[in-house]
């Protein structure tokens, strides 16, 4: 059975991004002016404490609590259109997800879910001891199938889900599907009936939106309708009332569909532009509805092609440093859901499962899976290396993930609140030639050595 759902708070303590400001420049600073008979008298400098310094390196510090990690962000796209074969099961029960998005990609607006698919479904959720969330058919369906949807469910099969969404990219209707008559007025209508009609059946449960195609930092670049209007404006306007979780997918890659294999540089790089997009859906959620809203991203990869085979396509290694990149960035600003995009495909490099094996993406999640559970103060001054930090619930153990996304190792200043001798009872590595291992206890005088394209996962008890 599904688990329940449970938003935690936060509060949006300050808005930094300003849409059109990115290329302004900061203005010189302007000295005061003195009075000249005050400048010439002797005065006594005043005294002022002293700021605290940054720490060089990596640093962490547990008395600052950050609040709890949603258990939602551990998770994956699956649909009746893959199979978890025998091979992968014992790999997927290990796997370290937490979350399923059913029935991820278009599949769920070209067809209508069975009870069988439904418990199908259910095994897999069962098998990571996680939950999960259904979209109902949105292009081709109607409002009494999603209601139906829902009851047979919740009601006829008993699973309790609390978590729902409707229809897979209606930014795309238009263009991919030929559906002439969906812009952003006509899916605002009918997105609101369609959750009306499903909150009949179940007024508990808790409504995902609009799960556009993109989402970027430059409003100018975002998915607008025939009509020039903005997607997720348009549709927050509308139905900011309603929505519980407020969700888009984000593929930044291919840039040239001429040439769908970006330049390794742009690919490491890319992680980046996630302390931006964050803050901005933040913004733009406040200037619409007037309140803060939880925030999941319910498909992403580094690209959406099917490319595969190259040292930057989604099933290569610096992919998988790229996602653990972006993964801790969206933890760190407070995100609920993510949902990576895929969980299986034999061809395709977007997946973690081929038929018979897993991507090195997999193994961002094995490693995940030994981060605690309530995040403290951590950071670091090294532009290609990201700290992450989290006390484990089970044994107040300080879980201490570090990712070098630099192709060359690194040798980093390392403390815990200001103490720089510290032993690990576990060090848990994913680089080239390790695939998320336990290396065992280890010792640290002030220096962490970090592998070259690499996770490592310090366990201090």
């Amino acid at each position: 059975m599904a688990k329940r759902f449970y938003l935690p708070l936060f509060v949006l303590s300050l808005i930094i991004l300003v849409a059109g400001c990115s290329q302004a420049e900061a203005p010189a600073p302007v000295a005061d002016e003195v009075d000249e008979a005050v400048q010439a008298e002797p005065t006594e400098a005043p005294t002022e404490a002293p700021a605290t310094p940054v720490p060089a390196g990596v640093w962490i510090d547990p008395s600052q609590s950050l609040g709890e990690i949603n258990p939602l962000v551990y998770g994956t796209n699956y649909g009746p259109w893959q199979a978890v074969t025998v091979e992968n099961m014992p790999r997927l029960d290990e796997s370290g997800l937490k979350f399923i998005r059913f029935p991820g990609g278009r599949w769920g607006d070209s067809n209508n879910l069975r009870d069988y698919q439904i418990r199908q479904l259910m095994t897999h959720v069962d098998q990571i001891d996680g939950d999960v969330t259904i979209s109902a058919r949105l292009l081709g369906g109607t409002p009494e199938q999603a209601a139906d949807l829902v009851k047979l469910v919740n009601e006829e099969l008993g699973h309790d889900v609390r978590l729902w969404s409707i229809g897979n990219e209606p930014s795309l209707y238009r263009t991919m599907q030929q559906a002439e008559e969906w812009d952003t007025v006509y899916f605002n209508e009918q997105w609101r009936q369609f959750a009306e009609a499903m909150l009949a059946v179940d007024p508990e449960i808790t409504m995902l939106g609009p799960n556009t195609h993109q989402f970027r930092t430059d409003e100018s670049t975002n998915p607008k309708d025939v009509n020039g209007l903005d997607w997720m404006r348009e549709f927050l306007k509308v139905n900011g009332d309603l929505v519980d979780v407020v969700t888009f997918h984000r593929y930044p890659f291919p840039t040239n569909l001429a040439d769908p294999i970006p330049p390794r540089e742009e690919l490491r790089n890319n992680s980046e532009e996630w302390d931006e997009i964050i803050p901005k859906i933040r913004e733009v959620i406040l200037e619409e509805t007037g309140r803060d809203i939880p925030i999941g991203i319910m498909e992403i990869n580094s690209n959406w092609s099917d490319a595969a085979g190259s040292e930057t396509t989604p099933d290569s290694h610096l992919n998988a440093i790229w996602w653990a990149d972006v993964l801790a960035r969206m933890i760190k600003q407070d995100v609920d859901m993510v949902t990576h995009f895929a969980l299986q495909s034999n061809k395709s490099g977007w997946a973690l499962m081929n038929r018979t094996d897993v991507r090195p993406t997999y193994y961002t999640y094995q490693v995940y899976d030994h981060l605690g559970e309530t995040k403290v103060a951590a950071g670091s001054d090294e532009r290609y290396v990201t700290v992450l930090a989290a006390e484990r619930d089970s044994d107040s153990a300080l879980t201490i993930l570090l990712i070098n996304r630099a192709d060359d190792p690194m040798t980093v200043p390392f403390e815990i609140a200001g103490e720089t001798s510290v032993s690990a009872s576990e060090r848990w590595l994913f680089d080239a030639e390790h695939n998320a291992e336990n290396l065992g206890a280890a010792s640290l005088d002030g220096t962490i050595e970090l592998p070259g394209l690499s996770m490592t996962l310090l366990v201090i008890e």
